[in-house]
């Protein structure tokens, strides 16, 4: 969540305090907003109303502990990874030459908000950034009944893209079959064709906000499916 996000997120506290005739303290709400900053409101307002649509946990006032469970048990059979590991996974998209095996949500996330604050140096603050976007791209995904659909960007290492993809048959996120079909494609674009495409991009953007919109845009449509 961000700084924005606090007083709707003590307002959201204080709302579910009243369904269970509590009155919570500012330093206790303090305490909540810091055992969840790492989440997206939308990922808390659905976790609480899972909470208290449960039959047994329902019953009793949620604690930190509880509201990330019934976060968890959203996610049991749709496919769509946690944070720390849509983060991990993330991460390796930022070499050029690198494969990377992910879901159209895990890229949405990187190139939108965490790309530009790696390109900056600042790997906290791109962390962190990627996973509040991230969270809000599966409480989206999962309102709309979206399971996780894995695709791939192939790099230029032919090494490392034949072990990405091997580790993504093992996984169950690719098919053995599509797996031989990359594996026998010619070499992607390379890093310097993909460089050229984004500096053309950037040079017909006015501001840096748009070439990095742009740039994220140019570099989802040419990823393989």
């Amino acid at each position: 969540m961000r700084d924005a996000d606090q007083k709707p997120f003590f307002t959201l506290m204080d709302q579910t305090a009243e369904y269970y005739d509590r009155k919570l303290t500012a330093s206790t709400k303090a305490m909540y907003w810091q055992g969840l900053a790492d989440l997206s409101i939308e990922a808390v307002r659905a976790a609480l109303n899972a909470h208290m649509q449960h039959a047994l946990a329902g019953k009793f006032m949620p604690k930190i502990a509880d509201i990330r469970a019934a976060l968890e048990a959203n996610r049991t059979d749709d496919g769509h990874p946690g944070g720390d590991e849509a983060w991990s996974i993330a991460l390796q998209a930022r070499h050029e030459n690198a494969s990377v095996v992910w879901t159209d949500q895990i890229a949405q996330a990187f190139f939108t908000v965490a790309l530009p604050l790696l390109d900056e140096g600042d790997k906290i603050a791109a962390r962190k950034a990627f996973l509040e976007r991230y969270e809000r791209e599966i409480v989206q995904a999962r309102k709309a009944g979206i399971v996780a659909k894995w695709v791939t960007s192939l790099g230029s290492d032919p090494k490392q893209r034949e072990q990405a993809i091997d580790q993504a048959v093992r996984l169950g996120r690719l098919t053995h079959e599509y797996a031989q079909g990359l594996l026998q494609r010619a070499d992607p674009i390379t890093p310097a064709a993909m460089l050229a495409l984004e500096n053309g991009v950037k040079s017909a953007s006015t501001t840096p906000e748009e070439a990095r919109a742009r740039t994220a845009a140019l570099r989802a449509m040419l990823r393989l499916a």
